[in-house]
């Protein structure tokens, strides 16, 4: 009923301003007055209201979405920094290893002569060997989904959700096979 509204309404030169002024006439109106009115006209106010109400109730769950959208991604903030703060303090710890681990280097008690396995051995006392492999994987993990996720949203305004989800519900489907018919 929508898209026929759309499309006779749109038709018919009518403005959004009239639609929703001739919607507001049916709840003006009783439903005796209306039933007493000519037929086209009682059934222009009618479809106007409809198609009024339809725009209104999708307006009103597009805006409840970008509220839960909203929450999760405040949600979600409040999230990456526990865990941002977590990996400082962990980074913090292995930084102070780090430090043990230069100051081999330095250690007057360890000859020139020394083999570098057992150097490494000292090293790896200090740092766990395992992790090593895995610091640059995940760290590049965590940086190529923040690049991605800012190159998304870089030109992004504020009400482009609404309108794209606005779009997608007031648009007609069509089938593949409309879309590749030859004109």
């Amino acid at each position: 009923m929508f898209e026929f509204g759309q499309t006779f309404l749109t038709s018919a030169g009518l403005s959004n301003e009239s639609v929703k002024y001739y919607a507001s006439l049916v709840q003006f109106y009783t439903v005796y007055k209306l039933q007493r009115m000519a037929v086209p006209t009682a059934r222009l106010y009618l479809l106007c209201f409809a198609t009024h109400r339809f725009r209104q109730i999708n307006d009103n769950l597009i805006e409840a979405f970008i509220h839960l959208v909203d929450d999760y991604e405040q949600q979600a903030k409040i999230a990456a920094e526990i865990a941002s703060a977590e990996a400082m303090a962990e980074a913090t710890g292995n930084l102070q290893a780090a430090g043990q681990v230069l100051n081999l280097f330095l250690d007057p008690a360890i000859e020139d002569s020394t083999p570098f396995s057992k150097v490494r051995q000292r090293a790896f006392s200090l740092l766990d060997a395992e992790r090593f492999g895995q610091i640059e994987a995940k760290h590049l993990k965590r940086y190529v989904a923040e690049f991605n996720y800012r190159l998304n949203r870089r030109t992004m305004e504020k009400d482009l959700l609404p309108r794209i989800l606005r779009a997608c519900i007031t648009t007609q489907t069509i089938t593949l096979q409309q879309l590749t018919a030859k004109a």
